[in-house]
Formats: structure tokens, C-alpha cells, sequence
């Protein structure tokens, strides 16, 4: 049980920003394209953006901006205003 426990806490830790691409964040095509227009490449790169960046887009919507905010959280990347 505590092998499992263990093997299981090591699959759902959160891989390193620097090297995660947008692709694995399980984001939609529309989602991905437009945060390549902005500049992002890798989830780290989402850390040069704010929550208000995110907002003014009026192409996302709040359901869209939520997920790459729980994203964020997820993979450790803190926007600009935290």
C-alpha cells in the first residue's frame, strides 16, 4: 500500500516549468495559439504575464483564463502580479 501511496505521489508531482511545453499542459488548440501570438513558448514563459493580460483577451474565455491559471498553479509558475 505504501509502495503504491509512493508511486503514485512521484507520477502526479509537477514537472519543472522550465522544460514543459504548452502542448502538455492539455490546453485547446485555440488556447495554445493564442498564447503563442503573446509570446509564450513553454509554461515558464507564462510567468512575464498577468492575470490582467490574461483578462484583456478577448479571445479567452473565463473558462479558458481559469484553466491556464490552475495550469499555472499546478506547474509552480507565478504570474507577474502573483
Amino acid at each position: 500500500m505504501r509502495q503504491r501511496a509512493k508511486m503514485l505521489e512521484r507520477d502526479a508531482a509537477p514537472s519543472s516549468p522550465d522544460d514543459a511545453q504548452l502542448h502538455e499542459a492539455d490546453f485547446s488548440e485555440q488556447i495554445v495559439g493564442l498564447l503563442k501570438k503573446m509570446g509564450v513558448k513553454k509554461l515558464a514563459d507564462l510567468a512575464r504575464l498577468s492575470k490582467g493580460d490574461l483578462w484583456a483577451q478577448s479571445q479567452l474565455g473565463k473558462t479558458d483564463v481559469l484553466r491556464i491559471l490552475r495550469v499555472c498553479r499546478e506547474h509552480g509558475v507565478t504570474l507577474r502580479d502573483g
